[in-house]
């Protein structure tokens, strides 16, 4: 829809020029490393030949990261991702994502609310030739792979992290993809991570003043 890529355009171009007039007066105060599990949302691509559907993928992922801190109230995150190469749809294809996203959260308490904007870049390898596979009554032959074939996409992202304690905490995040597209469908992928922190603030904002 050519009103959707409008609004988004509009947005991207508004926050990089509030961005480009603005003062920037941020300190790092804390880099992290975390471990977890990403998945694409359920229900979207057919796994085998009797017609059963992708499920929750839980594919292993490390993220590394800085937190920027401004002042009381806002911050932000510069975080680095990637899983580890894997199978979980289909036996003949291994599949390969990292991401790299900068967020701008909000302080509430314990709690950091963030959203931001990013890239992900996606590498899929396979046999080449084709898969058999049911398409409703039919049978339908599906290319596969040949080589490696990698694909490059601007993401958008939202999520929440709550502070266990000082030096962990557990982060969930959503990223949302084909937003500027008007051939793709919107698409969602889940993260939840936990987080070790390297200087132990619990979320607080450290005297930098």
């Amino acid at each position: 829809m050519k009103l959707k890529s409008s609004l988004t355009y509009s947005i991207i171009a508004t926050l990089f020029s509030l961005g480009a007039n603005a003062k920037i007066d941020y300190n790092i105060y804390d880099a992290f490393i975390g471990l977890g599990v990403y998945s694409l949302e359920p229900g979207k691509v057919q796994i085998n030949d009797s017609g059963k559907m992708n499920s929750y993928e839980f594919q292993p992922t490390i993220t590394v990261g800085y937190v920027w801190d401004h002042n009381r109230f806002f911050l932000l995150t510069q975080e680095f991702g990637m899983t580890f190469p894997s199978t979980v749809r289909d036996d003949n294809i291994s599949k390969f994502q990292m991401y790299f996203n900068s967020d701008l959260g909000l302080r509430l308490g314990p709690t950091i609310i963030k959203s931001g904007i990013g890239f992900y870049y996606t590498s899929i390898s396979g046999p080449g030739g084709t898969e058999k596979l049911r398409n409703g009554d039919n049978i339908t032959y599906f290319p596969l792979p040949e080589n490696s074939n990698a694909s490059l996409n601007f993401i958008a992202d939202s999520g929440a992290e709550l502070y266990l304690g000082k030096s962990f905490s557990l982060k969930v995040q959503l990223f949302f993809f084909n937003l500027i597209s008007d051939k793709a469908e919107m698409n969602t992928a889940y993260l939840a991570t936990l987080n070790y922190h390297l200087n132990p603030t619990g979320g607080e904002r450290p005297n930098l003043d």
